[in-house]
């Protein structure tokens, strides 16, 4: 009967290692993550001697977004006649 009741405890406490007790099914929500705001973009007639060094700093920020959001240009092979 020891024996019986040795085995019987072994076997449940080998279940509970294989099952969780609290299975949840439940999904983090999805995160959208939003792109930075464009800069903005620097037009010829707004810029002067005082600032110039602004204007030169936004038209590098405006280049940089640029380059981001485009992809590289796709290399197309030659073909031969």
């Amino acid at each position: 009967m020891r024996l019986i009741g040795c085995l019987l405890l072994s076997m449940a406490v080998a279940g509970l290692g294989c099952t969780s007790p609290l299975v949840r099914n439940d999904q983090a929500p999805k995160v959208e993550i939003k792109p930075p705001p464009a800069p903005p973009i620097v037009v010829p007639d707004t810029v002067n001697e005082k600032n110039a060094d602004e204007s030169a700093r936004s038209l590098r920020e405006e280049m940089e977004y640029d380059a981001a959001r485009k992809p590289a240009p796709a290399v197309v092979p030659e073909q031969k006649n």
